[in-house]
């Protein structure tokens, strides 16, 4: 028993190539299990799900589900993390030291 045979591929998209490996990368950006099938037309691609994915998809394409957060940014000098991302790093840990400090202090002078 093979897996296609419960879950079959179905074609959920078809359009220009360069079209289609976009939303493919959606798709699997929702971890969607994507592959391509035969399109009809020469230069173009059909995007293929399993059956059971269609409710995912249909979120993706129409752009009801949430797009996660990026964290990152690439620039000449590689990846690095989002200024804002820093920041809110930076802001907790010192609350979590001030916290310390305090809580230090506070069993210091009690007795």
């Amino acid at each position: 028993m093979r897996f296609d045979d419960d879950d079959p591929f179905i074609p959920v998209w078809e359009g220009p190539y360069l079209d289609a490996e976009l939303v493919k990368l959606r798709l699997e950006e929702a971890h969607v299990p994507v592959e391509y099938g035969d399109a009809l037309l020469p230069g173009h691609a059909r995007i293929q799900v399993p059956r059971s994915y269609l409710t995912e998809v249909r979120d993706v394409i129409t752009g009801a589900s949430a797009k996660w957060p990026e964290v990152s940014e690439h620039g000449p000098g590689g990846v690095r993390v989002k200024p804002s991302i820093q920041f809110g790093t930076k802001a907790t840990a010192a609350v979590v030291i001030l916290l310390t400090v305090a809580i230090i202090l506070l069993a210091v002078f009690r007795h």
